[in-house]
């Protein structure tokens, strides 16, 4: 067994995706600002935190692999996030009510096809992509 801790990793740990040996864990804290960390799984090593304004996160609480894209749903600012999983760069951001977004906390792919779970007016909005 092995323990992965410390103040470098800022771990609170909302989600977390396996994509090869990375493991990237969606985190937040009660100030509502909220940031990824990417692990490499095989050595427990920090690779890096993806965080700042583009990305918009105040409270990432999903995570979805596809290919080399990341997806991320931040609850807090109501949008989907889609990064770059190799070198953590933002690629978009989709949020509004155009997207039927209403408090989205879940995500999962069907084929091409995302969908996302809204708590707040307990829907589903299917993302294209």
């Amino acid at each position: 067994m092995r323990v992965i801790s410390g103040s470098a990793y800022r771990l609170y740990g909302d989600a977390m995706v396996l994509s090869g040996t990375d493991l990237f864990v969606s985190n937040s804290d009660i100030d509502g600002n909220g940031w990824l960390t990417e692990i490499d799984a095989s050595t427990g090593a920090l690779v890096r935190t993806i965080s700042g304004q583009a990305y918009r996160f105040s409270f990432p609480c999903a995570l979805a692999i596809k290919g080399t894209h990341l997806f991320v749903v931040d609850t807090g600012s109501g949008s989907l996030a889609d990064i770059d999983a190799a070198t953590g760069a933002l690629v978009s951001v989709i949020s509004g009510p155009a997207y039927g977004f209403s408090d989205p906390h879940a995500l999962v792919f069907d084929g091409p096809d995302l969908f996302v779970a809204n708590s707040a007016d307990g829907s589903l909005s299917e993302v294209l992509l």
